[in-house]
């Protein structure tokens, strides 16, 4: 129904003035590793975005309203109250800023795997902690990226496959004959010339 349904909050409420917003998360929350995830994850999460060294994509259109933005990381006024309040002050009410927190931008990252490897965290299944449905099994640079389902999710039993597998290419071409032969469920787009035959 276009409505954001609740993932590692279970719920949240903004102030009356709508400058101050309150995020509760669900107890027991744990990174892809099994180590606890806390509010203090999203803390240093959102102020690494926050920070211009790491230039992150989008980084001024999610936390741009939030109190401290223009100063930088260390002023930026996110929150952890305890191990499940993140308190966030807007320099300017936003609406949607719900939605905001929902874009994948804001989602958490693990401090202490990325302090460990650096930039390279993300591309070896050996360093990848996440706390998603999936956690990366496998990451073959030009061929795929096989993820496999993370026990540690706070929703596992609803996750219904194994495994789920990306094929790396950027060719039209190849992909669209992934797709039909069989190899590939999905695809996002099509060889320009197959557009009118489908």
């Amino acid at each position: 129904d276009g409505k954001i349904v609740g993932g590692q909050a279970e719920k949240w409420e903004q102030s009356e003035d709508g400058l101050t917003w309150t995020f509760t998360l669900r107890d027991g929350l744990k990174w892809s590793d099994g180590t606890d995830l806390t509010a203090e994850d999203f803390v240093y999460s959102w102020k690494r975005v926050c920070d211009p060294a790491v230039a992150a994509p989008y980084g001024e259109t999610v936390l741009g309203m939030v109190k401290g933005f223009k100063e930088g990381p260390d002023a930026l006024a996110v929150t952890a109250v305890d191990a499940t309040t993140l308190v966030v002050e807007l320099a300017n009410p936003c609406t949607y800023f719900g939605d905001l927190a929902a874009f994948a931008t804001l989602s958490p990252v693990q401090k202490a795997t990325i302090e460990t490897n650096g930039d390279a965290w993300a591309t070896d299944a050996a360093t990848y902690v996440s706390n998603g449905p999936f956690r990366l099994k496998e990451f073959v640079m030009g061929s795929h990226i096989l993820m496999e389902k993370n026990e540690h999710y706070w929703n596992a039993d609803a996750i219904k496959i194994d495994e789920l597998k990306w094929l790396l290419t950027a060719d039209a071409n190849a992909a669209y004959a992934a797709y039909q032969s069989g190899e590939a469920k999905v695809i996002k787009d099509v060889p320009t010339e197959e557009v009118p035959s489908l």
